[in-house]
């Protein structure tokens, strides 16, 4: 599903419109039966991936901004280092903002208070930053099945605070820093709890 609709973000940008001929077609090419042990699971979500793609059909028709980046590559320097990554989109309004989207095909996950916090999205805050000169107007996360748009809206005083925090959490990365963070929510989830000396439990 997230190919698809990279696929149809790139030719749009392009010059091909989007169809929902084509989506569909899209679709079948890069679905893999393999990995369905029942054919009733799998006609059902083929059915959901069709709605998803409807959705955003219906979306991007909606959208009157300029596609100026499928999966964007971007490569800038932080404390030194080298971040890179991609975009998996990077619109211009009529005003001339930047906007930044990435799509989620499951559930949401984050809010406009979380978002903030983010991680994946504040890179790409910086990164657009770096690129064009100016901070994008909102940088949002878009979960395609729920139609929902998640926004954040960097300011310049947060991106600092943020690029100040990533580039710390590179420094631990490089020095082999991790930390541990005991809780009672990460601990029983984690694979590594029985190496752990920081696990919930065994601090005094």
């Amino acid at each position: 599903m997230h190919e698809v609709v990279e696929r149809l973000t790139t030719q749009e940008r392009e010059g091909t419109p989007p169809t929902k001929d084509r989506a569909y077609e899209m679709l079948e090419h890069f679905w893999s039966s393999a990995a369905y042990a029942s054919k009733q699971k799998e006609a059902e979500d083929k059915i959901q991936a069709q709605q998803m793609l409807d959705t955003y059909l219906a979306w991007n028709e909606r959208n009157e901004n300029e596609i100026i980046g499928a999966e964007m590559k971007f490569d800038f320097t932080l404390n030194g280092h080298s971040v890179t990554g991609f975009i998996d989109r990077v619109e211009r309004t009529p005003l001339g903002e930047y906007i930044v989207l990435d799509y989620k095909t499951g559930y949401p996950t984050e809010s406009k208070n979380t978002i903030k916090q983010n991680i994946q999205m504040n890179v790409y805050t910086l990164a657009v930053l770096d690129k064009f000169g100016a901070l994008p107007q909102r940088a949002s996360l878009y979960y395609v099945k729920h139609d929902k748009m998640v926004d954040y809206l960097p300011t310049p005083d947060h991106v600092e605070q943020q690029q100040a925090r990533l580039s710390g959490m590179i420094d631990n990365v490089v020095l082999e820093r991790f930390p541990g963070v005991p809780s009672f929510q990460t601990c029983r989830s984690c694979s590594y709890q029985l190496l752990c000396e920081e696990k919930e439990g065994t601090r005094p």
